[in-house]
């Protein structure tokens, strides 16, 4: 609701509000607290088999889809909260 409380307080300023909820993104993250190697690519190819495209999202492609709401191609977009999660399914059942 921040997102949206946010994009109708600041909209008429001109101020465009957008959230990213990305699901699981391949980082070094896991391996600095200490994972093993073997243990961190073991868990992601345990994640992508609990999305709908079968990949863990590259930091990359979040950096993209935040650059493109920067950008004057999504200047009509406000409020929106866009999930880039390829397709994540329940990780419960992990």
């Amino acid at each position: 609701m921040i997102t949206k409380a946010m994009a109708q307080e600041l909209g008429p300023k001109g101020v465009r509000v957008n959230s990213i909820n990305p699901g699981p993104v391949r980082t070094g993250f896991l391996r600095s607290v200490g994972l093993s190697a073997t243990a961190y690519t073991d868990g992601m190819d345990r994640f992508k088999e609990f999305t709908l495209l079968k990949f863990i999202a590259e930091p990359v492609e979040i950096a993209n889809l935040a650059s493109f709401l920067a950008s004057n191609d999504a200047r009509n977009m406000t409020g929106s909260i866009v999930v880039s999660d390829t397709g994540s399914m329940c990780l419960s059942k992990m």
